[in-house]
């Protein structure tokens, strides 16, 4: 005679058969024992990123998939300090993960079984590589060229905008400095020799392990200040052998 029998619980299982006779006269009833092992049914979990190399401040998705797929739960997913606990649907949970600093990046992904009696648990893990964000500069002057002593603007506009830190600006021997704000740093100065000078700009992040420095360069140029000369005489007729009074006037009045 048998039989089928499912188990929900693992652990030693006594089994006990008795037999019964039709005809007791005949037979004698017996009994019959036996134990089963009942263990869990293992799981096996596959992970997959997409994609497995990113920049500082990109998204990945974490792919879970749980063999066999009837198993029930839920999958832990860790990365870079960050958790996310999904159930499994069909035989698969998904997480999506932004990574802000830049190295190698281990993702894990621990299977919890809903029924740890009828499932084991299991795990995977994957790499991601997390590079620092390239940034470019463009150097400019308002007015690109200007009247000695003229206040002029030196602006650096930083790409990507969300691109954070300082800004050092090299300009005649001085060294001027300004905060990122909106992928814009801006300082002011003014010049008082004519002539054409070089501007060098040097982006620092604040957050190296995101943001790449970069650089870029401009110029200025200083031009005299014009001025304006005006004689007069005092008086404007005279005999000769008289004195006159003679008078300029230079604009403007702070001319040496």
């Amino acid at each position: 005679a048998s039989t089928t029998a499912i188990f929900e619980a693992t652990g030693t299982k006594p089994v006990t058969a008795t037999f019964t006779p039709a005809s007791g006269t005949e037979w004698q009833t017996s009994v019959g024992t036996g134990t089963v092992n009942v263990q869990s049914e293992a799981t096996q979990t596959q992970l997959t990123l997409d994609p497995v190399a990113i920049h500082d401040g990109d998204q990945i998705t974490a792919t879970a998939r749980l063999t066999p797929a009837a198993a029930t739960g839920h999958v832990v997913f860790t990365v870079d300090g960050q958790t996310q606990r999904i159930p499994v649907t069909g035989g698969e949970a998904q997480a999506t993960f932004q990574l802000i600093t830049s190295g190698e990046k281990t993702v894990l992904a621990a299977f919890e079984p809903a029924n740890p009696a009828r499932y084991t648990t299991s795990q995977d893990e994957e790499t991601v590589a997390v590079s620092e964000l390239t940034t470019t500069m463009t150097v400019s002057v308002n007015p690109s060229t200007a009247t000695a002593g003229e206040q002029i603007a030196i602006t650096a506009d930083i790409t990507p905008e969300d691109a954070t830190g300082t800004v050092t600006f090299e300009v005649a021997g001085r060294t001027l400095t300004a905060p990122v704000v909106d992928g814009k740093a801006t300082v002011y100065t003014s010049l008082i020799t004519k002539g054409t000078y070089p501007i060098t700009a040097t982006f620092t992040s604040d957050q190296p392990t995101r943001w790449l420095g970069s650089a870029g360069t401009g110029s200025v140029t200083i031009q005299a200040e014009g001025t304006e000369t005006e004689v007069t005489v005092d008086p404007a007729t005279v005999a000769v052998g008289g004195e006159v009074t003679l008078t300029a006037r230079v604009t403007p009045r702070t001319v040496d």
